[in-house]
């Protein structure tokens, strides 16, 4: 059930590079094209010393590339095993291991068995640097990332995993005209280069002086690491599908450095990733936020294409980021009729505190260890910072937590929280090692967003 894991377990396995026939020529396939015969031999889960693509002809394939630190990706797991199950005649959904060693991918496999999250499904293995037919056929930028052929070998969708829903499955089965939208895998506006809107467009300053685009939702577009970036011909911000709320945090004033082209902000409010700092007076919170009413795979897209943008700025290169900042807010104010700014308001608390002098928690020094149950109830670590415990702690049903032990030193604990936080359970963990959680408040710096009447 863990995350990581610093022990190997070895089990039978048929171990060959994944291979087409003929590999000259391989290149990426298009939706609508016959996808080449590949073989697929470093198999895990499989009673076979490897599976052949047109072997599986008369089924609907689909290829869900993971990884074993994509949370999603694994999340998907016992969705994806029942949806096998439920069409075993007509469908295989293959498990495409990607950038992960062959023993992290067998370790990870080997700790989940008995597990809701237990593969039970044939698993591929792409060795990192070695099996690259796949990843040159389907590019992709990011995991789950799933590629659907149908019985006759076709590409039909590239996509993300919100669309693997048994109501997809049965329109591709019956052969019913799909138009999704492909997952955009081509990042080249990455390089703050070309415009967002139209890569044929170069933003440099001989181009534009200064201008300011937005957008709804692009399909298949994937966010940014950073969205600053700034060279001798310009500075540019660009935020690709964001949300109103990330867009402000963008906006806010912050400390910068450069790192070659990109500019590494320091964005105020982005460790709040659970909005424990945040007070919308809204109308309609779900403008703002991914409610429950929207949690569903269909009606999780629905609503990232009503509530997600994308914004671009490019001004000349002697302007500061603080500056294309306040040009960005005044953006944000305008175009989304809202008024937001950061004010002193008293903040309830939980206060991760010492109730012992003597330090339970010091660290042995030995190999670092940061494993996490995949229902997210039980942590362990060895050598870590205590950051790692408070991120641990904090979640949905939490209140905000901060820590207050002054502990600096790299610590080792075990530590169980339930699986929707069991607040005695956790003080009754914490004791333990000399800690507790104590309820508190204070006045702190939070985001205020209210729209304009």
């Amino acid at each position: 059930m863990k995350i990581k894991s610093h022990l190997t377990t070895v089990f039978f396995l048929f171990f060959f590079n994944t291979y087409v026939p003929a590999q000259d020529g391989i290149r990426k396939v298009i939706i609508g094209e016959k996808v080449p015969d590949v073989v697929f031999s470093t198999v895990l889960e499989y009673p076979f010393t490897q599976i052949k693509l047109s072997d599986l002809k008369g089924k609907l394939v689909i290829l869900d590339f993971w990884s074993v630190h994509c949370k999603p990706c694994i999340e998907l797991f016992p969705k994806i095993r029942e949806l096998q199950k439920r069409y075993e005649d007509q469908i295989i959904i293959l498990p495409v291991s990607f950038n992960n060693p062959l023993n992290e991918v067998k370790d990870f496999i080997a700790k989940r068995k008995g597990t809701k999250f237990e593969m039970k499904l044939p698993t591929i293995v792409q060795i990192p640097y070695v099996d690259t037919v796949l990843k040159t056929m389907f590019p992709f930028a990011g995991v789950p990332h799933e590629i659907w052929i149908d019985k006759d070998g076709i590409l039909r969708a590239i996509t993300d995993h919100l669309f693997v829903t048994e109501e997809n499955i049965q329109k591709v089965l019956s052969g019913e005209k799909i138009d999704w939208p492909e997952k955009d895998v081509n990042l080249s506006f990455y390089d703050g280069e070309k415009s967002l809107f139209d890569d044929s467009i170069e933003m440099t300053t001989d181009k534009f002086h200064f201008r300011t685009s937005i957008s709804a939702f692009q399909d298949g577009k994937v966010n940014r690491h950073t969205p600053f970036y700034k060279d001798s011909t310009s500075l540019r911000i660009t935020a690709v599908n964001y949300r109103i709320i990330d867009l402000v945090k963008i906006s806010l004033p912050s400390k910068v450095t450069a790192v070659g082209k990109y500019l590494v902000v320091n964005i105020q409010f982005s460790s709040d990733t659970q909005l424990k700092l945040l007070r919308l007076s809204v109308n309609d919170s779900s403008r703002y936020l991914l409610t429950e009413k929207y949690q569903s795979g269909t009606g999780r897209i629905e609503w990232k294409k009503n509530n997600l943008f994308c914004y671009e700025l490019n001004l000349p290169p002697d302007f500061s980021v603080s500056e294309a900042q306040a040009i960005m807010r005044d953006d944000l104010k305008r175009l989304f009729r809202i008024n937001f700014q950061i004010e002193k308001l008293e903040v309830p608390y939980l206060a991760l505190v010492r109730i012992s002098q003597n330090n339970k928690l010091v660290s042995s020094g030995d190999v670092k260890v940061y494993e996490v149950t995949d229902d997210y109830s039980s942590i362990r670590l060895r050598d870590q910072n205590i950051k790692l415990l408070i991120g641990f702690l904090s979640g949905k049903n939490t209140p905000l937590i901060l820590d207050e032990t002054a502990i600096n030193n790299p610590i080792d604990i075990d530590l169980k929280r339930g699986v929707s936080f069991d607040y005695n359970l956790v003080r009754n963990e914490l004791n333990r090692y000399g800690l507790d959680l104590i309820s508190k408040s204070k006045k702190m710096d939070v985001l205020v967003i209210n729209e304009k009447l």
